[in-house]
């Protein structure tokens, strides 16, 4: 089986593992999310700014660990660039659910899946390309 799996290009098992890893972390925050909009009466697009903070810690560490094994000694500008990639995402994805309620009037949370599914590309290419990038040795 090992033999199989190593065939798989690289760059579609780290991605096949960030999806894996993101799926954990949409459930983290789609139940912060309900819980604040639901339970707490928050308003959405800030519940989706709270939703996040509490699952993009989580998503660093297992990205770090399990999708792209990072060996960086740096862990703090690692995370600080992990969160900057993030955050960007959180931008794109507040536009998108903010376009998605407003103007079409889709619901909150089917607005927020669509933005998910938009911004999962962005997060797995910065990660990869600007946060746990494996500089060549020459």
């Amino acid at each position: 089986m090992k033999q199989h799996i190593e065939k798989i290009p690289v760059s579609l098992r780290q991605f096949i593992k960030f999806c894996f890893v993101g799926l954990m972390n949409t459930g983290i925050d789609m139940l912060a999310y309900l819980f604040f909009t639901r339970i707490l009466g928050v308003f959405y697009l800030i519940a989706n700014i709270l939703a996040f903070m509490i699952s993009s810690t989580n998503s660093y560490f297992l990205n770090r660990t399990f999708t792209f094994k990072s060996k960086h000694d740096k862990k703090a500008l690692e995370y600080s660039k992990f969160m900057s990639v993030l955050l960007f995402g959180l931008v794109l994805a507040e536009i998108v659910l903010f376009i998605s309620v407003h103007f079409f009037g889709t619901n909150d949370v089917l607005g927020k899946i669509f933005a998910i599914g938009i911004v999962l590309f962005w997060n797995f290419f910065g990660s990869k390309f600007l946060v746990f990038r494996i500089k060549k040795v020459s």
